[in-house]
Protein backbone atom coordinates (compact mmCIF):
# COMPACT_ATOMS: atom_id res chain seq x y z
CA UNK A 1 0.00 0.00 0.00
CA UNK A 2 2.96 2.30 0.99
CA UNK A 3 4.49 2.07 -2.74
CA UNK A 4 1.43 2.72 -4.16
CA UNK A 5 0.37 5.49 -2.23
CA UNK A 6 4.28 7.01 -1.87
CA UNK A 7 4.03 8.10 -5.97
CA UNK A 8 1.19 10.41 -5.37
CA UNK A 9 1.97 11.68 -1.99
CA UNK A 10 5.43 11.54 -0.73
CA UNK A 11 3.95 12.13 3.01
CA UNK A 12 2.90 8.54 3.31
CA UNK A 13 4.70 7.30 5.67
CA UNK A 14 4.43 3.13 6.99
CA UNK A 15 4.34 2.82 10.85
CA UNK A 16 4.11 -1.33 12.03
CA UNK A 17 2.39 -2.37 14.52
CA UNK A 18 4.32 -2.51 18.24
CA UNK A 19 4.70 -5.10 21.03
CA UNK A 20 3.22 -4.72 23.98
CA UNK A 21 5.01 -2.81 26.90
CA UNK A 22 2.70 -3.98 29.94
CA UNK A 23 5.53 -7.33 30.23
CA UNK A 24 6.14 -7.80 33.03
CA UNK A 25 10.22 -8.60 34.20
CA UNK A 26 9.05 -11.61 35.80
CA UNK A 27 9.02 -13.31 32.49
CA UNK A 28 12.47 -12.11 31.31
CA UNK A 29 14.33 -14.79 33.23
CA UNK A 30 15.78 -17.49 30.82
CA UNK A 31 15.39 -20.81 31.83
CA UNK A 32 18.78 -22.40 30.82
CA UNK A 33 18.06 -25.74 32.16
CA UNK A 34 15.22 -26.14 29.69
CA UNK A 35 17.52 -27.87 27.09
CA UNK A 36 17.62 -31.16 29.17
CA UNK A 37 13.22 -31.43 29.24
CA UNK A 38 11.99 -34.34 27.28
CA UNK A 39 8.81 -32.03 25.61
CA UNK A 40 9.70 -28.52 23.42
CA UNK A 41 6.93 -26.72 24.04
CA UNK A 42 5.10 -24.59 21.23
CA UNK A 43 3.01 -21.62 21.89
CA UNK A 44 0.80 -20.35 18.95
CA UNK A 45 -1.78 -17.22 19.54
CA UNK A 46 -4.09 -17.03 16.97
CA UNK A 47 -7.97 -17.37 16.01
CA UNK A 48 -8.48 -20.71 14.22
CA UNK A 49 -9.69 -20.48 10.86
CA UNK A 50 -9.09 -22.28 8.17
CA UNK A 51 -9.10 -18.90 5.79
CA UNK A 52 -6.27 -17.94 7.95
CA UNK A 53 -4.64 -21.03 8.92
CA UNK A 54 -2.70 -23.74 7.20
CA UNK A 55 -3.18 -26.37 9.21
CA UNK A 56 -1.66 -29.30 7.35
CA UNK A 57 1.56 -28.71 8.37
CA UNK A 58 0.23 -29.96 11.86
CA UNK A 59 0.23 -33.42 10.40
CA UNK A 60 4.09 -33.62 10.74
CA UNK A 61 4.35 -32.48 13.95
CA UNK A 62 1.85 -34.66 15.60
CA UNK A 63 3.96 -37.20 15.06
CA UNK A 64 6.93 -36.20 16.51
CA UNK A 65 6.26 -36.78 20.29
CA UNK A 66 8.78 -34.01 21.52
CA UNK A 67 6.34 -31.62 20.63
CA UNK A 68 3.83 -30.55 22.97
CA UNK A 69 1.46 -27.34 21.42
CA UNK A 70 -0.41 -24.80 23.69
CA UNK A 71 -2.75 -23.39 21.28
CA UNK A 72 -4.33 -19.87 22.77
CA UNK A 73 -7.55 -18.70 20.90
CA UNK A 74 -10.70 -19.10 19.79
CA UNK A 75 -11.49 -21.89 17.38
CA UNK A 76 -14.26 -21.32 14.50
CA UNK A 77 -16.22 -23.78 14.14
CA UNK A 78 -15.21 -24.40 10.37
CA UNK A 79 -12.36 -26.48 12.40
CA UNK A 80 -13.14 -29.97 12.56
CA UNK A 81 -10.73 -31.07 15.42
CA UNK A 82 -11.04 -34.26 17.73
CA UNK A 83 -9.34 -32.83 20.91
CA UNK A 84 -9.49 -36.18 22.57
CA UNK A 85 -7.45 -37.67 20.39
CA UNK A 86 -4.91 -34.89 20.15
CA UNK A 87 -2.75 -35.86 23.15
CA UNK A 88 0.21 -33.17 22.45
CA UNK A 89 -1.75 -30.51 22.29
CA UNK A 90 -3.70 -28.17 24.59
CA UNK A 91 -5.91 -25.53 23.92
CA UNK A 92 -6.50 -22.67 26.52
CA UNK A 93 -8.60 -20.56 24.95
CA UNK A 94 -8.86 -16.70 24.29
CA UNK A 95 -6.39 -15.02 26.99
CA UNK A 96 -5.65 -11.69 27.68
CA UNK A 97 -2.57 -9.63 29.52
CA UNK A 98 -1.06 -11.33 32.08
CA UNK A 99 -2.68 -14.06 31.36
CA UNK A 100 -1.32 -14.45 28.07
CA UNK A 101 1.93 -13.55 29.29
CA UNK A 102 2.04 -16.05 32.00
CA UNK A 103 1.09 -19.03 29.12
CA UNK A 104 3.01 -18.03 26.05
CA UNK A 105 6.31 -17.72 28.46
CA UNK A 106 6.26 -21.62 29.35
CA UNK A 107 7.06 -22.31 25.77
CA UNK A 108 10.21 -22.33 24.28
CA UNK A 109 9.87 -22.11 20.48
CA UNK A 110 6.66 -19.40 19.09
CA UNK A 111 4.86 -19.74 15.16
CA UNK A 112 2.75 -17.72 13.13
CA UNK A 113 1.15 -20.81 10.98
CA UNK A 114 -0.40 -18.39 8.43
CA UNK A 115 -1.87 -19.57 5.30
CA UNK A 116 0.20 -17.33 2.57
CA UNK A 117 -2.28 -17.83 0.08
CA UNK A 118 -5.40 -17.05 2.42
CA UNK A 119 -4.36 -13.67 4.27
CA UNK A 120 -4.64 -10.53 3.40
CA UNK A 121 -1.12 -9.06 1.57
CA UNK A 122 -1.20 -6.68 3.86
CA UNK A 123 -1.14 -8.47 6.99
CA UNK A 124 1.05 -7.46 9.37
CA UNK A 125 1.57 -9.76 12.34
CA UNK A 126 0.91 -8.10 15.96
CA UNK A 127 1.79 -12.10 17.36
CA UNK A 128 5.38 -11.56 16.38
CA UNK A 129 5.99 -8.44 18.69
CA UNK A 130 4.04 -10.41 21.78
CA UNK A 131 6.29 -13.43 21.14
CA UNK A 132 9.55 -11.40 20.91
CA UNK A 133 8.39 -9.55 23.78
CA UNK A 134 8.49 -12.56 25.99
CA UNK A 135 12.49 -13.62 24.20
CA UNK A 136 10.97 -16.56 22.05
CA UNK A 137 12.33 -18.01 19.03
CA UNK A 138 9.83 -17.23 16.44
CA UNK A 139 9.02 -18.95 12.95
CA UNK A 140 6.77 -17.83 10.66
CA UNK A 141 5.95 -18.18 6.90
CA UNK A 142 7.37 -15.53 4.42
CA UNK A 143 4.38 -13.13 4.17
CA UNK A 144 4.34 -10.33 2.02
CA UNK A 145 4.51 -7.45 4.31
CA UNK A 146 7.56 -9.32 6.44
CA UNK A 147 9.66 -10.31 3.55
CA UNK A 148 11.47 -6.93 3.68
CA UNK A 149 11.96 -7.35 7.47
CA UNK A 150 15.69 -7.72 8.33
CA UNK A 151 16.47 -9.47 11.50
CA UNK A 152 19.45 -11.04 13.20
CA UNK A 153 20.12 -14.88 12.67
CA UNK A 154 18.17 -17.00 15.23
CA UNK A 155 15.65 -14.33 16.33
CA UNK A 156 12.90 -15.41 13.76
CA UNK A 157 13.06 -17.83 11.36
CA UNK A 158 11.27 -18.14 7.78
CA UNK A 159 9.75 -20.72 6.14
CA UNK A 160 9.05 -20.87 2.71
CA UNK A 161 6.66 -23.86 3.43
CA UNK A 162 4.92 -24.80 6.50
CA UNK A 163 5.66 -28.04 6.07
CA UNK A 164 9.40 -26.97 7.58
CA UNK A 165 7.60 -26.25 10.87
CA UNK A 166 8.54 -29.32 12.18
CA UNK A 167 12.60 -28.81 11.53
CA UNK A 168 12.80 -25.36 12.20
CA UNK A 169 11.25 -26.24 15.99
CA UNK A 170 14.29 -28.32 16.68
CA UNK A 171 16.38 -25.79 15.38
CA UNK A 172 14.90 -22.98 17.08
CA UNK A 173 14.87 -24.92 20.37
CA UNK A 174 18.46 -26.35 19.97
CA UNK A 175 20.34 -22.76 19.34
CA UNK A 176 18.59 -20.98 21.52
CA UNK A 177 20.32 -19.20 24.71
CA UNK A 178 20.60 -16.60 27.36
CA UNK A 179 21.84 -13.82 24.78
CA UNK A 180 19.37 -14.38 22.04
CA UNK A 181 16.16 -14.31 24.68
CA UNK A 182 17.78 -10.79 25.86
CA UNK A 183 18.36 -9.32 22.16
CA UNK A 184 14.79 -10.65 21.29
CA UNK A 185 13.48 -8.61 24.10
CA UNK A 186 15.57 -5.77 23.42
CA UNK A 187 14.37 -5.52 19.93
CA UNK A 188 10.96 -5.71 21.22
CA UNK A 189 11.49 -2.20 23.63
CA UNK A 190 12.95 -0.63 20.58
CA UNK A 191 9.51 -1.49 18.92
CA UNK A 192 7.27 -0.66 21.31
CA UNK A 193 3.71 0.74 21.25
CA UNK A 194 5.51 4.15 23.11
CA UNK A 195 7.76 3.84 20.54
CA UNK A 196 5.61 4.01 17.48
CA UNK A 197 3.95 6.70 19.04
CA UNK A 198 7.39 8.65 19.19
CA UNK A 199 7.53 8.07 15.35
CA UNK A 200 4.03 9.20 14.97
CA UNK A 201 4.62 12.09 16.66
CA UNK A 202 8.31 12.80 14.99
CA UNK A 203 6.98 12.51 11.72
CA UNK A 204 3.55 15.06 12.37
CA UNK A 205 6.11 17.46 13.82
CA UNK A 206 7.97 17.85 10.84
CA UNK A 207 5.31 17.85 8.32
CA UNK A 208 4.05 20.74 10.69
Amino acid sequence: LLKKLKPNNKNSHLILLGAPGDVSSEYFNYNSDNKCQEQIIVACVSFFHTKKLKLDWLKGCLNNPRFKFIFIGPIHKNINIDKEKLTNITFTGPKTYSNLYSIVSQANVCICPYDEQGINPGTTPNKLWLYLALGKPVIIPEIPNIKSWKFQTDIIYKTKDNNQFSKFIEEAFMRDNEKLFKKRIEIAHINSWEQRVKQLLQILNKDA
